[in-house]
């Protein structure tokens, strides 16, 4: 496996184009299967009916999950915009093709994730959640 190359006379590892690329898409799924679970079982067994911040309880934790889960897939994006950059000026020298493509992937998947979390989150803070389960 590929270790760690020097572009710009910079070293970075696969760990953060492992983690640009897939952070993103594994971090939504926990993110929703997090948020339906502490939404659906507060609302079925009648928990967390008490006020945060002037919020419901259950809305305020789901909200708090959607800031963690978008800031850690926005700094996947951000990672893997500057391992984007790092490979871009280094394209004609002979080291491997991967490095810039998971780069861009990463980029696009993780910035698209971002928003997807946070349009996921977003109603929560609009809604009574247990009015809608």
């Amino acid at each position: 496996m590929y270790e760690a190359a020097a572009y710009n006379n910079q070293r970075w590892s696969d760990w953060s184009l492992w983690y640009g690329l897939l952070g993103g898409p594994v971090i939504y799924s926990l993110h929703f299967l997090a948020v339906y679970w502490i939404a659906e079982a507060a609302c079925q067994a009648n928990l967390l009916r008490y006020r945060v911040l002037g919020l419901e309880a259950i809305s305020f934790w789901v909200l708090l999950l959607t800031v963690v889960a978008a800031a850690l897939t926005a700094y996947g994006a951000l990672l893997a915009y500057h391992n984007g950059r790092r490979t871009q000026d280094n394209e004609a020298q002979n080291l491997p093709s991967y490095p810039p493509f998971m780069a861009f992937v990463g980029l696009w998947l993780s910035a698209g994730f971002t928003v997807v979390i946070l349009l996921t989150g977003l109603p929560a803070f609009f809604l009574v959640l247990c009015d809608w389960i």
